[in-house]
């Protein structure tokens, strides 16, 4: 049974439950409203050790839950459309005789208010729209509206917030709650079942961690036995630590190369404490700390997958955690904004022929593919290379010279969309035919 946190208003928080209960979803839904959506992070904090999933019922929580979790893996997106907002004006109308006629609208984007009101073939010059985002303040948003009421420049104000609701209502303005719509709640229902489903699966998958330490090249001054040995508890101390906040099991196979064995569901969802303790080793001792992860149906397949992705970290400049998936894919930077997904596979790129000949692994041209999709471009510069895949910038240089040599990209003009220096090349793929 998974444990579901409801973030919102307590009108919202109770809706959803409501709602969601009666489905018979495989989850026990908890209450955790707030007062103000900026409690949201604090909520996260005190309840994430006993909470699968997240249900934040408002945009600005679940965008501040997004923001503290570093990912939308254990977020259920519940969105307002405009099946809410045609609601509030339904409302309008019956309850004050007017429609879209001068009224204060609180809203996320202006685009909401815009795609509404042309999808009802209206065009209203008597609406003032207040747009907010994680920073402004109930006290701002009530003010906004109070202040065009006194003017007499409104008859009436729509909110997004029932705290908001509740002020407005108390001082006499008429106000309308811009609040989900049960189809909206249904439909997150509907993404909460997939995301139970698909975390069922995950967590039955075998994931384990290889952590390797290598000596770095550098004029190291002779320790002594003791200090070595205090070193080396301290290193298995931090290993046991991070074992035991991922429910795995520690060995060690050699000097310096330790595995831990767990779940990939315990992985995850502890992944901030996995990258922390990785930072910690890297603080502690003077070696370069190689970590891969690898997830499997076996502990065969999985300890292959960690395998090959203690390599890419061995090779990666910065050694990066890695983790390959049972699928072959592999992530970098997992639950950063940087997260890239890539194949070690050669799918939809030239013969292995013209990679060889430019010198250019499938890893590294794989890389890059992943980084165009993930930026929504073809085109490309060497200083894309540099801030978005952690190269150094002679290599990415060198990469960019060798893809040009062996007619696998070409330059396509220069930009110009920088403060100082020449014009920087941009370059995209050559169709391979």
């Amino acid at each position: 049974m998974f444990t579901v946190g409801v973030i919102g208003s307590t009108t919202s928080v109770h809706k959803v439950i409501s709602l969601a209960q009666n489905l018979n979803l495989k989850a026990h839904f908890i209450a955790l409203p707030y007062k103000s959506f900026q409690e949201t992070k604090q909520i996260i904090q005190a309840h994430d050790h006993e909470v699968d999933f997240w249900f934040p019922t408002g945009q600005l929580p679940y965008a501040i839950a997004k923001e503290y979790l570093q990912t939308d893996d254990y977020l259920i997106p519940i969105q307002n459309n405009e099946a809410s907002l045609y609601k509030a004006f339904l409302e309008v109308a019956h309850h004050s005789n007017i429609f879209l006629q001068q009224l204060s609208i609180d809203e996320l984007s202006k685009q909401a208010v815009d795609d509404a009101l042309t999808q009802l073939n209206i065009a209203s010059s008597q609406i003032y729209l207040k747009i907010y985002d994680t920073k402004t303040t109930l006290a701002e948003l009530v003010t906004f509206h109070k202040m065009l009421w006194e003017e007499g420049k409104t008859c009436g104000a729509i909110t997004s917030f029932e705290a908001v609701y509740t002020a407005l209502q108390q001082i006499g303005i008429p106000v309308y709650w811009y609040s989900i719509s049960h189809s909206e709640i249904l439909h997150a229902c509907k993404v909460l079942e997939e995301k139970i489903k698909t975390s069922f699966f995950k967590d039955t998958q075998i994931g384990i961690c290889i952590i390797t330490m290598e000596e770095i090249e550098a004029e190291i001054s002779p320790i002594r036995p003791y200090t070595q040995q205090y070193l080396a508890l301290q290193i298995k101390e931090i290993l046991i630590n991070l074992s035991e906040h991922i429910d795995g099991f520690l060995t060690e196979q050699g000097e310096h190369r330790y595995i831990i064995f767990s779940t990939r569901g315990a992985i995850e969802k502890n992944f901030s404490i996995v990258r922390q303790k990785i930072q910690e080793l890297k603080l502690l001792a003077n070696k370069h700390i190689i970590a891969g992860i690898g997830y499997g149906e076996t502990a065969l397949a999985a300890e292959m997958n960690a395998a090959t992705a203690n390599q890419h970290s061995r090779h990666h400049e910065q050694h990066e955690l890695f983790i390959m998936q049972e699928d072959g894919t592999i992530v970098e930077h997992f639950g950063h904004s940087r997260e890239l997904v890539y194949t070690n596979k050669l799918l939809n790129t030239p013969s292995l022929e013209a990679l060889k000949e430019a010198n250019i692994s499938m890893r590294t041209y794989n890389r890059i593919q992943a980084l165009l999709l993930k930026l929504g471009t073809e085109h490309f510069t060497t200083l894309d290379l540099t801030n978005h895949l952690a190269m150094e910038n002679r290599n990415a240089r060198r990469i960019v010279t060798n893809l040009s040599k062996a007619g696998l990209i070409e330059c396509v003009g220069e930009s110009t969309h920088h403060a100082k220096g020449r014009p920087r090349k941009v370059y995209r793929f050559v169709s391979q035919k």
